[in-house]
């Protein structure tokens, strides 16, 4: 008799657990992302003040202009962000049209991360449950990096007249643990290989 009791004390033990294994797992909470800076990876820069007013105070910190397309690099606060440019007239350099290329920051500027996490929890907390069973990402322990693709921004093709959607993709440095935390530098740039229907 006091077999069948332990048994059944036992037995209610590891269900009460997994129970409360499943719960945890379901009510995992997910991080908020400031997706209004994905935006601009897809919009046309016309001048100076139109960058100011994506990214305020932006300075120009370099540039290359020795091939096409040329980079020109500002830094507004904790953002740096990487053009390409493109002259209308080449004999007015004020003509010129710029897109950004990609943005980099650290990583707690776009999403609510408070302390460092495992790379695999932090893509849970990011993107769900589902996310890392059915979608790809990429992690190389060895140079401590995670690159995925997740969330989207339109682009308008002024050529085919049509607007276009692509996934964001982030790239984020590690610590040597493989842990994301607060100040891990993040880039995120267009994934043109991930165009969504």
């Amino acid at each position: 008799m006091k077999r069948v009791i332990a048994f059944v004390i036992l037995f209610s033990l590891v269900c009460s657990s997994l129970c409360l294994t499943n719960v945890e797992a379901k009510t995992v909470k997910r991080y908020k992302i400031k997706t209004k800076y994905f935006k601009y990876l897809g919009y046309t820069f016309k001048n100076k003040k139109d960058i100011n007013k994506c990214f305020p105070k932006s300075k120009l910190i370099s540039k290359k202009t020795k091939y096409y397309p040329f980079k020109y690099k500002y830094k507004s606060g904790k953002f740096t962000c990487v053009y390409d440019c493109d002259f209308d007239d080449e004999s007015d350099k004020s003509t010129y049209e710029s897109s950004l290329d990609y943005f980099k920051c650290p990583i707690k500027k776009i999403v609510n991360i408070k302390k460092k996490t495992k790379y695999s929890k932090f893509i849970r907390k990011l993107a769900g449950k589902t996310y890392a069973k059915l979608h790809t990402y990429d992690i190389d322990k060895k140079k401590h990096k995670l690159s995925l693709a997740y969330k989207t921004f339109k682009c308008y093709d002024e050529e085919d007249k049509i607007t276009e959607r692509f996934y964001v993709l982030w790239e984020i440095k590690l610590d040597k643990k493989n842990r994301v935390k607060p100040s891990s530098i993040a880039t995120f740039s267009d994934s043109e290989d991930n165009i969504l229907s």
